[in-house]
């Protein structure tokens, strides 16, 4: 199990401005107010907020503690949001923390052993159902992470990283038969595991940082046959002006230097070596120090598999359900960033 939270947070996290960040994003006509109450049994005497509340197991007020819960409803969507701590997406990234990567084993985890915490915890179908409707949700708590890894860079920096790395629901032979999730997943070739796999491809664009690993500055998601240059000239107009930005073979293009030229972004990749040739002496040198350079981005990519899973997608079986487990993996791992690095 992870260091307690309290040993290991190095700043605040205001859950106010997520909430309200999550009810903007959801687009949802607010219907209804609604509060509910929750006992936690607790003995001893030091614990703050220890007192007797009402038991509705047991009818009756015991020692204990209680934890309430204000929300708003969507009666159209059947959704409501809680204005203390949304605890869907408190689940999820907890049971991520505990080493628990899969929708099922998050869900086991909690009931079997912090049921007390979530008293309404519905059926498994129902969680998941409602997990895959919270993409939106995601992504406000995303932001909100992401824009608090600004503060965490040393100084400014002029030098990103870029690539990107496959997220594969079948690979293999079984990626020419993969049905999953058609409206994003594609048949793509991965470099790295030399292999074909049916999926999305995730691209990231990182601040260097010294002796430690590169902080995101942009994510996003693209079909699994997309190619890299292609998924980086549609962000081209998104991206910070008068940086060095080191990447590699994939990204030598004459015409997509211009292009980040005229926006004060000098590319930096490996050279590629001619036909019937050999690249020389102080070529070779070059090349060698642009991988060197690079090398953290890999670095970052393996921790996050390591922290995440997010690479094997083999269980996902539908688009919303591929969204999610995307966003919801990243999330966890912007967390985690915050938090504990």
């Amino acid at each position: 199990m992870s260091a307690p939270f309290a040993d290991s947070a190095r700043q605040t996290l205001d859950f106010s401005e997520i909430n309200q960040a999550i009810i903007a994003r959801s687009e949802c006509q607010i219907t209804a107010f609604a509060m509910d109450s929750s006992f936690i049994k607790k003995s001893g005497k030091a614990t703050f907020g220890l007192d007797k509340f009402w038991n509705g197991c047991a009818s009756r007020a015991e020692k204990g503690l209680e934890a309430s819960i204000i929300s708003l409803v969507c009666g159209r969507q059947g959704a409501s949001f809680a204005l203390t701590v949304p605890e869907l997406i408190t689940i999820y990234l907890f049971g991520q923390l505990n080493g628990h990567f899969k929708s099922r084993h998050i869900y086991n985890f909690v009931k079997d052993y912090w049921s007390a915490c979530f008293p309404a915890l519905p059926s498994y179908q129902a969680f998941n159902r409602r997990l895959n409707l919270a993409e939106n949700h995601f992504h406000a708590l995303f932001d909100f992470l992401l824009s608090g890894l600004h503060h965490k860079s040393e100084a400014e920096t002029f030098d990103y990283l870029i690539d990107s790395m496959p997220i594969m629901l079948a690979s293999g032979t079984r990626s020419k038969r993969a049905r999953v999730a058609p409206e994003i997943a594609r048949c793509g070739f991965s470099a790295v595991k030399q292999t074909n796999f049916h999926g999305v491809r995730l691209h990231l664009i990182a601040e260097k940082q010294s002796g430690s690993l590169p902080l995101p500055a942009k994510v996003w998601i693209r079909e699994g046959n997309v190619h890299d240059l292609t998924a980086l000239r549609q962000k081209i107009d998104e991206l910070p002006t008068c940086i060095n930005l080191f990447g590699d073979k994939a990204y030598l293009d004459k015409q997509l230097t211009l292009e980040l030229s005229r926006r004060h972004i000098k590319l930096f990749t490996p050279l590629k070596k001619p036909k019937k040739q050999e690249l020389s002496a102080a070529q070779k040198l070059f090349n060698k120090t642009i991988s060197t350079f690079r090398q953290p981005v890999e670095s970052f990519f393996k921790w996050l598999i390591d922290k995440t899973d997010i690479q094997k997608a083999s269980s996902v079986r539908s688009t919303d359900g591929l969204l999610i487990h995307c966003i919801g993996k990243l999330t966890f791992a912007l967390f985690l960033l915050n938090f504990y690095y």
